[in-house]
């Protein structure tokens, strides 16, 4: 007695003489009969029970939901540096701006004003002659 391969259509395909509905259970003649729209459950005896075991690469549901709370807190946590960004970007803003109205009152307090006339220059106190000896 030869074994046959058991598969489940992942999806809508043609085997053998009929239709395959997606979750349809068949066996295959040959293993070189299997395609991509279908997947294997095991040979004879092996496929009993195999529908109740998780595929390959299925991730348990408690690492599942444990992975999903992550990602929400890691998002929650992404959004809250993000504010934070934007809080501290308007702080350097506000801070640049008082930098400059503080420069432009200095520039007018040390500014000379019209009205007001320039500092004289030093007065020089006239040299005293030379004088020269008539002996």
């Amino acid at each position: 007695m030869s074994q046959k391969l058991s598969v489940t259509a992942r999806n809508a395909g043609h085997y053998g003489d009929r239709h395959r509905r997606p979750g349809e259970t068949f066996e295959l003649s040959a293993k070189s009969d299997l395609a991509p729209w279908m997947k294997p459950i095991g040979w004879g005896v092996e496929a009993v029970g195999a529908l109740e075991k998780p595929a390959v690469g299925v991730i348990p549901e408690p690492e599942h939901t444990a992975a999903l709370s992550r990602i929400t807190d890691l998002e929650q946590a992404l959004v809250i540096v993000q504010e934070e960004r934007d809080a501290a970007d308007a702080v350097v803003e506000a801070t640049k701006a008082r930098i400059a109205e503080l420069e432009a009152q200095l520039a007018a307090a040390t500014a000379p004003k019209a009205e007001e006339k320039a500092p004289a220059p030093p007065v020089q106190q006239p040299k005293a002659a030379a004088k020269t000896d008539k002996t």
